[in-house]
Protein backbone atom coordinates (compact mmCIF):
# COMPACT_ATOMS: atom_id res chain seq x y z
CA UNK A 1 0.00 0.00 0.00
CA UNK A 2 2.45 2.65 0.83
CA UNK A 3 4.72 1.76 -2.08
CA UNK A 4 1.98 1.83 -4.48
CA UNK A 5 0.63 5.18 -2.55
CA UNK A 6 4.53 6.78 -3.59
CA UNK A 7 4.74 5.59 -7.18
CA UNK A 8 0.88 7.04 -7.83
CA UNK A 9 2.31 10.08 -6.01
CA UNK A 10 5.34 9.79 -8.47
CA UNK A 11 3.01 9.18 -11.73
CA UNK A 12 1.14 12.05 -10.50
CA UNK A 13 4.22 14.64 -10.81
CA UNK A 14 6.25 13.06 -13.45
CA UNK A 15 5.47 13.61 -16.83
CA UNK A 16 6.19 10.82 -19.63
CA UNK A 17 9.51 10.41 -20.47
CA UNK A 18 10.65 10.61 -16.40
CA UNK A 19 11.54 7.87 -14.11
CA UNK A 20 12.28 8.09 -10.59
CA UNK A 21 14.58 5.73 -8.26
CA UNK A 22 13.39 4.08 -5.58
CA UNK A 23 15.63 2.86 -2.68
CA UNK A 24 13.75 -0.28 -0.39
CA UNK A 25 10.68 1.18 -1.39
CA UNK A 26 10.94 4.53 -0.81
CA UNK A 27 11.32 6.94 -3.27
CA UNK A 28 14.27 9.00 -3.37
CA UNK A 29 14.63 12.83 -2.99
CA UNK A 30 15.18 14.83 -6.07
CA UNK A 31 12.20 14.49 -8.10
CA UNK A 32 11.45 13.07 -11.69
CA UNK A 33 14.55 12.64 -13.66
CA UNK A 34 14.89 12.63 -17.69
CA UNK A 35 15.07 8.62 -19.23
CA UNK A 36 18.41 8.73 -20.84
CA UNK A 37 18.78 7.84 -24.26
CA UNK A 38 18.63 4.11 -25.63
CA UNK A 39 15.30 3.80 -23.13
CA UNK A 40 11.80 3.18 -23.97
CA UNK A 41 10.07 4.98 -21.10
CA UNK A 42 8.77 7.51 -23.50
CA UNK A 43 6.20 5.12 -25.09
CA UNK A 44 4.49 4.92 -21.95
CA UNK A 45 2.03 7.74 -20.30
CA UNK A 46 2.92 7.59 -17.00
CA UNK A 47 6.53 7.56 -15.07
CA UNK A 48 8.37 4.34 -13.65
CA UNK A 49 11.10 3.00 -11.71
CA UNK A 50 14.24 2.87 -12.58
CA UNK A 51 14.27 -0.76 -11.81
CA UNK A 52 11.32 -1.22 -14.31
CA UNK A 53 13.38 0.94 -16.82
CA UNK A 54 12.65 -0.40 -20.41
CA UNK A 55 15.73 -0.27 -22.82
CA UNK A 56 15.24 -0.69 -26.36
CA UNK A 57 16.92 -3.28 -28.93
CA UNK A 58 20.38 -2.52 -29.41
CA UNK A 59 21.10 -1.12 -25.42
CA UNK A 60 22.39 -2.50 -22.54
CA UNK A 61 23.23 -1.54 -18.89
CA UNK A 62 24.10 -3.89 -15.54
CA UNK A 63 21.86 -4.08 -14.00
CA UNK A 64 18.14 -2.64 -13.11
CA UNK A 65 19.94 -0.22 -10.33
CA UNK A 66 21.97 2.16 -12.81
CA UNK A 67 20.60 4.67 -15.32
CA UNK A 68 23.61 4.56 -17.49
CA UNK A 69 22.73 2.78 -20.75
CA UNK A 70 25.42 1.51 -23.72
CA UNK A 71 25.13 0.89 -27.11
CA UNK A 72 25.63 -2.19 -28.29
CA UNK A 73 27.78 -3.66 -31.35
CA UNK A 74 25.11 -3.57 -34.51
CA UNK A 75 26.76 -5.44 -37.36
CA UNK A 76 25.61 -6.46 -40.91
CA UNK A 77 21.50 -6.32 -40.88
CA UNK A 78 21.07 -4.81 -38.12
CA UNK A 79 22.15 -7.88 -35.85
CA UNK A 80 22.72 -7.09 -32.86
CA UNK A 81 23.08 -9.32 -29.56
CA UNK A 82 21.06 -6.63 -27.03
CA UNK A 83 17.43 -7.19 -27.09
CA UNK A 84 16.35 -4.41 -24.60
CA UNK A 85 13.50 -5.03 -22.23
CA UNK A 86 12.75 -4.73 -18.55
CA UNK A 87 13.83 -7.47 -17.06
CA UNK A 88 17.99 -7.27 -16.56
CA UNK A 89 19.07 -10.22 -14.69
CA UNK A 90 22.17 -11.34 -13.53
CA UNK A 91 25.00 -8.97 -14.39
CA UNK A 92 22.43 -7.37 -17.48
CA UNK A 93 22.07 -11.06 -19.01
CA UNK A 94 18.67 -10.40 -19.30
CA UNK A 95 19.02 -7.82 -21.61
CA UNK A 96 21.51 -10.33 -24.22
CA UNK A 97 19.96 -13.17 -26.50
CA UNK A 98 20.22 -16.25 -25.80
CA UNK A 99 23.40 -17.54 -26.32
CA UNK A 100 25.43 -13.99 -25.23
CA UNK A 101 26.15 -12.79 -21.60
CA UNK A 102 28.91 -10.29 -20.24
CA UNK A 103 29.57 -6.40 -21.10
CA UNK A 104 27.49 -5.18 -24.06
CA UNK A 105 26.09 -9.02 -24.57
CA UNK A 106 29.42 -9.53 -26.16
CA UNK A 107 30.78 -12.76 -24.32
CA UNK A 108 29.83 -15.76 -26.28
CA UNK A 109 29.71 -19.58 -25.57
CA UNK A 110 32.98 -21.70 -25.85
CA UNK A 111 34.54 -22.25 -28.83
CA UNK A 112 32.68 -19.22 -30.11
CA UNK A 113 33.86 -15.21 -30.61
CA UNK A 114 32.30 -12.57 -30.93
CA UNK A 115 32.14 -10.38 -34.59
CA UNK A 116 31.73 -7.06 -34.43
CA UNK A 117 31.11 -6.60 -38.02
CA UNK A 118 28.25 -9.14 -38.03
CA UNK A 119 27.07 -8.24 -34.48
CA UNK A 120 26.70 -12.40 -33.96
CA UNK A 121 28.58 -14.68 -32.02
CA UNK A 122 30.55 -17.31 -34.83
CA UNK A 123 32.24 -20.47 -34.60
CA UNK A 124 36.18 -20.35 -33.94
CA UNK A 125 38.32 -21.43 -36.78
CA UNK A 126 39.77 -24.67 -36.83
CA UNK A 127 43.55 -25.15 -35.70
CA UNK A 128 44.53 -25.99 -39.10
CA UNK A 129 43.05 -22.48 -40.21
CA UNK A 130 44.79 -20.83 -37.73
CA UNK A 131 48.25 -22.87 -39.01
CA UNK A 132 47.96 -22.49 -42.54
CA UNK A 133 47.63 -18.35 -42.15
CA UNK A 134 50.90 -18.60 -39.61
CA UNK A 135 52.63 -20.50 -42.28
CA UNK A 136 51.61 -17.95 -45.39
CA UNK A 137 52.81 -14.86 -42.82
CA UNK A 138 56.05 -16.85 -42.44
CA UNK A 139 57.23 -17.28 -46.30
CA UNK A 140 56.00 -14.19 -46.53
CA UNK A 141 58.35 -12.40 -44.49
CA UNK A 142 61.13 -15.05 -45.56
CA UNK A 143 60.31 -13.83 -49.00
CA UNK A 144 60.99 -10.13 -48.02
CA UNK A 145 63.65 -10.71 -46.29
CA UNK A 146 65.17 -13.20 -48.95
CA UNK A 147 64.79 -9.89 -51.17
CA UNK A 148 66.72 -7.80 -49.27
CA UNK A 149 69.60 -10.52 -48.26
CA UNK A 150 70.36 -10.39 -52.24
CA UNK A 151 73.72 -9.14 -53.31
CA UNK A 152 74.11 -6.55 -55.83
CA UNK A 153 75.90 -8.99 -57.83
CA UNK A 154 73.40 -11.61 -57.73
CA UNK A 155 70.99 -9.41 -58.67
CA UNK A 156 69.50 -8.22 -62.16
CA UNK A 157 70.19 -5.07 -63.52
CA UNK A 158 66.56 -3.47 -63.70
CA UNK A 159 66.94 -4.27 -59.80
CA UNK A 160 70.44 -2.76 -58.88
CA UNK A 161 68.85 0.23 -58.97
CA UNK A 162 66.76 -0.67 -56.07
CA UNK A 163 69.09 -1.83 -54.12
CA UNK A 164 71.11 1.73 -53.98
CA UNK A 165 67.75 3.65 -52.79
CA UNK A 166 67.95 0.66 -50.35
CA UNK A 167 71.72 0.62 -49.15
CA UNK A 168 70.44 4.76 -49.14
CA UNK A 169 67.87 4.09 -46.42
CA UNK A 170 69.61 1.82 -44.17
CA UNK A 171 72.57 4.06 -44.15
CA UNK A 172 70.10 6.66 -43.07
CA UNK A 173 67.99 4.92 -40.95
CA UNK A 174 72.04 3.91 -38.69
CA UNK A 175 72.65 7.77 -39.34
CA UNK A 176 68.71 8.21 -37.58
CA UNK A 177 69.63 5.99 -34.66
CA UNK A 178 73.09 7.17 -34.22
CA UNK A 179 71.66 10.90 -33.66
CA UNK A 180 68.64 9.69 -31.50
CA UNK A 181 71.17 7.78 -29.16
CA UNK A 182 73.54 10.90 -28.83
CA UNK A 183 70.53 12.71 -27.63
CA UNK A 184 69.37 10.48 -25.22
CA UNK A 185 65.82 9.87 -27.37
CA UNK A 186 65.81 6.07 -26.59
CA UNK A 187 64.05 7.38 -22.85
CA UNK A 188 61.91 9.76 -24.61
CA UNK A 189 60.66 6.68 -26.90
CA UNK A 190 60.11 4.44 -24.03
CA UNK A 191 57.47 7.24 -22.74
CA UNK A 192 55.66 7.71 -25.83
CA UNK A 193 55.45 4.00 -26.10
CA UNK A 194 53.96 3.96 -22.66
CA UNK A 195 51.69 6.93 -23.07
CA UNK A 196 49.97 5.03 -26.54
CA UNK A 197 49.67 1.47 -24.60
CA UNK A 198 47.78 3.72 -21.90
CA UNK A 199 45.90 5.53 -24.10
CA UNK A 200 44.87 2.50 -26.13
CA UNK A 201 43.40 0.45 -23.05
CA UNK A 202 41.70 4.11 -21.64
CA UNK A 203 38.54 3.06 -24.05
CA UNK A 204 38.43 -0.85 -24.05
CA UNK A 205 38.94 -0.70 -20.02
CA UNK A 206 37.15 1.94 -18.28
CA UNK A 207 35.26 3.28 -20.77
CA UNK A 208 37.00 6.65 -21.45
CA UNK A 209 36.57 8.41 -24.55
CA UNK A 210 38.69 11.61 -24.49
CA UNK A 211 39.47 13.87 -27.90
CA UNK A 212 42.99 12.73 -27.73
CA UNK A 213 42.54 9.59 -27.84
CA UNK A 214 39.85 9.53 -30.68
CA UNK A 215 42.30 11.46 -33.50
CA UNK A 216 45.09 8.15 -32.42
CA UNK A 217 41.88 5.28 -32.97
CA UNK A 218 42.69 4.65 -36.24
CA UNK A 219 46.89 4.31 -35.42
CA UNK A 220 45.58 1.69 -32.63
CA UNK A 221 43.45 -0.41 -34.78
CA UNK A 222 46.06 -0.39 -37.38
CA UNK A 223 48.52 -1.60 -35.01
CA UNK A 224 45.89 -4.72 -34.39
CA UNK A 225 46.78 -6.12 -37.96
CA UNK A 226 50.33 -7.39 -36.62
CA UNK A 227 48.51 -9.02 -33.15
CA UNK A 228 47.42 -12.94 -32.21
CA UNK A 229 44.35 -12.01 -34.05
CA UNK A 230 45.55 -12.22 -37.19
CA UNK A 231 45.34 -15.75 -37.20
CA UNK A 232 42.38 -16.29 -34.81
CA UNK A 233 39.88 -14.36 -33.09
CA UNK A 234 40.75 -13.18 -29.32
CA UNK A 235 38.63 -15.51 -27.76
CA UNK A 236 39.65 -18.55 -29.62
CA UNK A 237 43.03 -18.98 -28.08
CA UNK A 238 40.68 -20.21 -24.54
CA UNK A 239 41.16 -19.08 -20.70
CA UNK A 240 42.64 -15.00 -20.80
CA UNK A 241 45.88 -16.69 -18.96
CA UNK A 242 46.27 -18.63 -22.12
CA UNK A 243 45.88 -15.82 -24.57
CA UNK A 244 47.95 -13.48 -22.23
CA UNK A 245 50.84 -16.54 -22.67
CA UNK A 246 50.21 -16.52 -26.36
CA UNK A 247 50.55 -12.88 -26.64
CA UNK A 248 53.39 -12.61 -24.81
CA UNK A 249 55.51 -15.52 -27.16
CA UNK A 250 54.19 -14.04 -30.23
CA UNK A 251 56.62 -11.45 -30.52
CA UNK A 252 59.95 -13.80 -29.77
CA UNK A 253 57.95 -16.74 -32.40
CA UNK A 254 58.41 -13.48 -34.67
CA UNK A 255 61.68 -12.54 -34.19
CA UNK A 256 62.96 -16.05 -33.93
CA UNK A 257 61.35 -16.92 -37.66
CA UNK A 258 62.17 -13.64 -38.83
CA UNK A 259 66.21 -14.67 -38.10
CA UNK A 260 65.57 -18.18 -39.08
CA UNK A 261 64.26 -16.61 -42.78
CA UNK A 262 67.79 -14.24 -42.80
CA UNK A 263 69.98 -17.24 -41.89
CA UNK A 264 68.07 -19.45 -44.62
CA UNK A 265 68.76 -16.83 -47.52
CA UNK A 266 72.11 -16.30 -46.53
CA UNK A 267 72.83 -19.97 -47.19
CA UNK A 268 70.59 -19.75 -50.44
CA UNK A 269 72.56 -17.42 -51.68
CA UNK A 270 76.08 -18.44 -50.78
CA UNK A 271 75.29 -21.73 -52.18
CA UNK A 272 74.03 -20.06 -55.14
CA UNK A 273 77.50 -17.96 -55.41
CA UNK A 274 79.03 -20.77 -54.52
CA UNK A 275 77.32 -23.01 -57.64
CA UNK A 276 77.92 -20.49 -60.60
CA UNK A 277 81.70 -20.18 -58.87
CA UNK A 278 81.98 -24.10 -59.58
CA UNK A 279 80.38 -23.51 -63.02
CA UNK A 280 82.40 -20.85 -64.41
CA UNK A 281 85.60 -23.01 -63.12
CA UNK A 282 84.56 -26.00 -64.62
CA UNK A 283 83.77 -24.14 -67.73
CA UNK A 284 87.36 -22.67 -67.46
CA UNK A 285 88.70 -25.72 -67.22
CA UNK A 286 87.27 -27.35 -70.50
CA UNK A 287 88.17 -24.33 -72.27
CA UNK A 288 91.67 -24.69 -71.21
CA UNK A 289 91.70 -28.33 -71.74
CA UNK A 290 90.10 -28.20 -75.53
CA UNK A 291 92.70 -24.77 -76.28
CA UNK A 292 95.56 -27.34 -75.14
CA UNK A 293 94.30 -30.03 -77.86
CA UNK A 294 94.11 -27.94 -80.35
CA UNK A 295 97.21 -26.92 -79.57
CA UNK A 296 98.52 -30.01 -79.48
Amino acid sequence: GAIAAHRQLCNSDCPSGFYYVEDEGQIQTGGCRVCPDGSSCSATSLAMPLAELPLQRGYWRHSNRTATLYQCTVGHGGKTPCKGGSYAGTDGEGYCEDGYTGPRCEVCEVNKYFSRADGLCLECPSTGTAVYRLILVLLAFAFAVSSVVVTPSQRKPSSRRIDRWWRWAVCKFRSFLFRAKQAGLQAKAKSIISLFQIMATLTAVFEIRLPVIAQFEPLFKATEVFGLELFLPGACYGSHVEWLLYATLWPVVFALALAAAVASASVYWEWQRTTRMHRSLTRAVRSVSATMGEAG
